[in-house]
This record gives C-alpha cells, structure tokens and sequence, in this order.
C-alpha cells in the first residue's frame, strides 16, 4: 500500500468534495511513461552529499527520495529542508524524527515563512531557498552534493539560482516544479535543460 500527502486547496478537486478526507482510502493512476516511480527520481551512483529541498506537498516526492536513499545504503550525509508557512503545515515530523534519530547522517532542517508571530518557533525562518543557502554557505559545503527538490515554481524559481551561487553543478540539480491546475503537466528537469 502507498500514502500519499495532498494538499487541499481551494477550488480544486482536492477541495470542498470530501473526497479527500483525512485518512480516507482511495485509487489513483498515473502516466505509464513514468513506470510508476513517479518524475523526481534518485539516480543511483551519486557522490558527495544529498540535498533534498522540499515546499508544500513537495515534501511527498522528497520523502519518497530520502527513504530510496537510506534503502540503498550508500553512506552519504544528507541535508532535508522542508519550507512550510507555518507549525500546522509541517507534516510527518514523528517519522522525520525516527529516521534521524536511526540515521544520524539525516540533518532535518524545517523552515517556516510565516513565523512572525510565532515567538516559540526556534528553526529557520523564512523562505526555503533563503535556508538553502544559509545553511549549506554556514557548514562549508557549497557545490557538494546531488540536490533534489520539490515545490512551486516561485520556490524551484528562487532555489536554481540560488544552487547556481553556491557552486553546484546544474547537471548535479534535480527538481520537479508543480504546475497550474490548468492542465500543463510537470517533469523532472536536471536544471541544464532549464537553463536551454
């Protein structure tokens, strides 16, 4: 059996049905071209560190790449942001916190844009990519690593250039941009084909 994470929004199909409800079963199908793995993939044989950037319910398909990852047993530090607007937002932290705590090459790094207000909130704050490269510029590590992402354009399309500053190889940079509900289809890009 397979969990999914959807987010619900307003005037989508995720919305206002009931369909969708917390914790209720359901099917799905998608395109065979993906042989069911999805479009983000982790391809084997990476060096250097893996850093994973997820927003919103990006952090499904990033999920899915750590897990992948600590399966394969490679022994390669990790780096897992997750950019949310708020606490309520973040999701899975009890098994984030399982798997860090079994893995203590796994570093969870969670970001919240709208902490403003939020005096207890001790982590990052402000926009993911902004963490990004905080973080990866503070423990030296600029250009190191395989990076995958996913989320919103606006965070894919501030992120890019971000990992471009610190180094990174484009060919190195994996992400996958949500699209409008308007019917374009999202793909996963090695971020050279974005620069095309």
């Amino acid at each position: 059996m397979s969990r999914l994470a959807i987010s619900a929004q307003p005037g989508t199909a995720t919305s206002g049905s009931g369909l969708l409800a917390r914790g209720r079963a359901g099917s799905f199908g998608g395109p065979d071209e993906l042989d069911g793995r999805g479009a983000l993939q982790r391809p084997a044989g990476g060096r250097g560190r893996v850093i994973l950037v997820g927003a919103g319910s990006g952090m499904s398909p990033v999920w899915s790449i750590l897990n992948d990852h600590l399966a394969s047993g490679e022994d390669r530090p990790v780096y897992y942001f997750y950019g949310a607007r708020s606490r309520d937002d973040l999701f899975k932290l009890d098994e984030i916190a399982a798997i860090t705590d079994a893995h203590p090459e796994v570093t969870f790094i969670p970001v919240l844009s709208h902490a403003d207000d939020d005096a207890e909130w001790t982590g990052e704050r402000g926009f993911v990519h902004e963490a990004v490269d905080r973080k990866l510029r503070e423990l030296g590590i600029e250009g190191e690593g395989d990076v995958y992402a996913c989320g919103p354009p606006p965070m894919i399309d501030a992120l890019t250039p971000t990992l471009f500053m610190l180094d990174f190889d484009t060919e190195r940079v994996f992400y996958d941009k949500f699209t409008p509900t308007s019917g374009a289809s999202a793909q996963a890009h090695p971020a050279a084909a974005a620069a095309e």
